[in-house]
């Protein structure tokens, strides 16, 4: 048999007007957080159902102001100080990067994410479930 293919994800970094790639694999502060090939095909299948009873249950029905459903990316929600760190690094790597309020990663495409990690803020829960 054959070696198996390492799994590859890049975390997108804007800077300017471009985005630069950085493997995920060659990071430290990302060691046990990044998904995995499997994590992310089941995520992948169920998007692929969303957009499918979407479609069932809007056909023929379809409005011209309304959105066909698009997929979501896997949303990953981490500690401050591990969030940070993360930041840390990339900025430590990419200079002139902006804004990262939340990381985007990707498998192929800097203009197309499929997983993003934000700081988790359990305030913004304890909000939610109180109303």
């Amino acid at each position: 048999m054959g070696k198996e293919k390492e799994f590859k994800i890049y975390i997108t970094v804007p800077r300017g007007e471009e985005r630069v790639l950085l493997n995920c694999n060659d990071m430290k502060s990302m060691q046990g957080l990044t998904p995995t090939a499997e994590i992310l095909a089941t995520h992948f299948q169920a998007e692929r159902i969303r957009m499918a009873i979407w479609e069932r249950d809007h056909q023929g029905k379809k409005r011209k102001e309304e959105q066909p459903y698009r997929p979501q990316p896997l949303y990953i929600e981490t500690e401050s100080d591990r969030f940070q760190d993360i930041v840390d690094e990339v900025k430590s790597k990419v200079t002139g990067c902006n804004d990262l309020s939340h990381i985007a990663l990707t498998m192929d495409s800097a203009y197309m994410p499929c997983c993003i990690i934000s700081e988790f803020h359990p305030d913004e829960y304890e909000k939610q479930s109180i109303k």
